[in-house]
């Protein structure tokens, strides 16, 4: 069930300070990872904004959760269904503790107090953080901050969460983790959007998107995307590390068939 519908939409940002989008078309299903993939200014922040209706489109037709996101009066109920898990988040929570901002977080959605320990356990738990509640932010890595913002988007049980940008900080040792919580969301129901300037994050996508200058060059499978060089080369995006080393080795002359994505996928072609 399609949970995002982009018709056609532009939108040119104010100032220019960023990349605008030109007659984008795309849709986001119930369960499912979408990456959207490109350098930087390629128009997937932009994306990110019109989704949380913090702009609207100049031209076309967007429509999240049921809602056209020029409907004012429903405003409230689209930001509710679909969440963000913005850039610097750091700088975005209120509080000084991940429990805290929990709490917070519950009596803004206006869950009643009853409801709240139920609530905050719940989030703490999917999201992995109950071992931090307790711990100054500014005692924490990335990986834990994305992590709270992750669990703070599910105290409103949204259909939809966006990370704009969210592994850009992480370590490798990190991302295995972050993609784990994701796989629980996708598990769950929850559509998940990540942009992202990495093709490496993108393997792990049901659906990869891809932006350059605004415009969408392409869409599909994470195989079908991450394997076509000649559309990468052309949105200025590099091939996952795997489709490198196997092009090489199929340079050298390597008996391989089969485009791995992975390092894994990679070794065990070599291996046949």
């Amino acid at each position: 069930m399609s949970v995002i519908k982009a018709e056609k939409i532009t939108y040119s940002c104010p100032g220019g300070r960023r990349t605008g989008i030109s007659d984008v078309s795309f849709e986001a299903e119930k369960g499912e990872l979408t990456v959207i993939l490109g350098p930087e200014n390629s128009g997937k922040t932009a994306v990110v904004q019109l989704l949380n209706a913090l702009a609207l489109p100049t031209e076309g037709k967007l429509t999240v959760c049921g809602i056209e996101t020029d409907d004012k009066k429903a405003l409230r109920e689209l930001r509710k269904k679909c969440t963000v898990v913005f850039d610097r988040q750091r700088e975005r929570f209120f509080t000084a503790t991940p429990g805290d901002e929990l709490n917070f977080s519950c009596r803004y959605a206006g869950i009643p107090k009853k409801n709240v320990l139920e609530c905050t356990e719940k989030a703490k738990a999917f999201a992995g953080i109950s071992d931090i509640e307790d711990t100054d932010f500014s005692l924490l890595g990335e990986a834990d901050i994305i992590k709270t913002a992750a669990a703070v988007c599910l105290v409103s049980e949204p259909e939809i969460i966006i990370f704009d940008g969210s592994t850009s900080g992480l370590k490798a040792s990190e991302k295995a983790g972050f993609f784990n919580m994701l796989k629980r969301m996708t598990a769950s129901d929850i559509a998940v959007i990540l942009t992202t300037t990495d093709s490496n994050d993108a393997v792990h996508a049901d659906r990869v998107i891809v932006m350059c200058e605004g415009k969408k060059l392409g869409e599909g499978t994470a195989r079908e995307i991450l394997s076509d060089t000649e559309l990468l080369k052309k949105s200025g995006s590099e091939p996952p590390f795997a489709v490198r080393v196997y092009r090489d080795l199929l340079d050298a002359d390597a008996p391989l068939s089969e485009i791995p994505l992975t390092m894994d996928e990679l070794v065990k072609e070599i291996c046949r």
